[in-house]
């Protein structure tokens, strides 16, 4: 996979912000730039790997190739890292073979590193030029000092929020909510399990819920996150770097009921399968894994689907009662 996207960064012939091209490798680590190349990478945040490419002329992009010899080994870049930058940043070294044959070098630089601002934690680089405290970010193609403003954005990204389908079971039925307009008021409730790795608290104030068995399905707002009631009024605060479980209550009609088939006694023959999704006040969305686990209906809100039941077996009665009086009627005439 490595090999599939240098070549075809070559092909493209573009540095930018993912992207380096240098000629030859550094003629030595401790008289580089590689901690301030690397950690450039590392603090710019996205979904993209970030490569250093060597043997291809940074200016005319002729790949000129490498001597294998010259390359290091991974330990040593991994030592000399460890040694320059705080937090360690992943970074995998490798040679592969260009088009024609060449030698090509790379530093890939994961986007698995997710822990900004990776700092310079020692004076390096040629002339002692990098020094210790310094935070370097990758801008299109060059890497810059990071600003205050860089600095602010990269502690907004740290990290994710991660969300998990706990229960293994979901149910609606009538929820005693103290001080509530109406009495005891029917919801679903499902636990959720919320783990923000984030080194800031994350405002909630909206969220849904997808139910799909067989081909039915029904999407369903989340209207409260116990003891939070109205999450769009009021929405709730997750504190950075916290884990716990959370127990969401989500709209669910009678004609819902109808629509997912449950039976009188609130069951269905199969698990559905859920999803949940949340949005924090700055519009970004979490969402959870897909999960099938059993509903359970129960109270009032079945309603429909008894009526429907009723008219059915009176249907099904008067049309019996037709057939049974047809049947008798032939014997007679016999």
């Amino acid at each position: 996979m490595d090999k599939e996207i240098i070549l075809k960064h070559i092909q493209n012939a573009k540095e930018n912000s993912c992207v380096d091209f240098k000629r030859e490798f550094y003629l030595s680590l401790k008289q580089s730039d590689l901690a301030k190349d690397v950690s450039a990478f590392a603090n710019l945040l996205n979904n993209e790997d970030k490569y250093i490419i060597f043997g291809v002329d940074d200016e005319t992009r002729e790949v000129v190739g490498i001597d294998p010899q010259s390359f290091t080994k991974q330990d040593d870049v991994d030592s000399y890292l460890e040694s320059k930058i705080e937090p360690f940043p992943e970074v995998i070294c490798g040679l592969i073979k260009s088009e024609d044959g060449k030698n090509i070098g790379y530093i890939k630089v994961s986007s698995k590193n997710l822990n900004p601002p990776y700092v310079i934690k020692e004076v390096c680089g040629k002339g002692s030029r990098i020094e210790k405290g310094d935070i370097f970010i990758r801008k299109g193609s060059c890497n810059k000092k990071a600003l205050r403003a860089d600095i602010d954005a990269m502690y907004m990204q740290n990290g994710e929020l991660m969300l998990r389908i706990h229960d293994d079971i979901t149910v609606v039925e009538p929820i005693h909510i103290e001080n509530d307009i109406i009495s005891d008021p029917t919801y679903g409730h499902i636990d959720i399990e919320i783990f923000n790795d984030t080194t800031r608290p994350i405002l909630i104030c909206a969220g849904d819920i997808r139910i799909e068995r067989s081909r039915r399905g029904v999407l369903c707002s989340i209207w409260s996150t116990m003891p939070v009631k109205n999450i769009h009024d009021y929405p709730f605060e997750i504190p950075a770097q916290t884990r716990r479980i959370y127990t969401m209550l989500y709209n669910f009609s009678s004609q819902n009921c109808l629509d997912m088939g449950f039976d009188i006694d609130g069951y269905i023959d199969e698990l559905v399968n859920v999803k949940v999704r949340l949005w924090d006040t700055d519009d970004k969305i979490y969402e959870s894994n897909q999960k099938d686990i059993m509903m359970i209906v129960k109270g009032d809100i079945l309603h429909k689907v008894r009526l429907s039941e009723t008219r059915y077996n009176k249907e099904s009665g008067s049309l019996w009662d037709i057939i049974k009086q047809r049947v008798k009627g032939s014997i007679n005439r016999r």
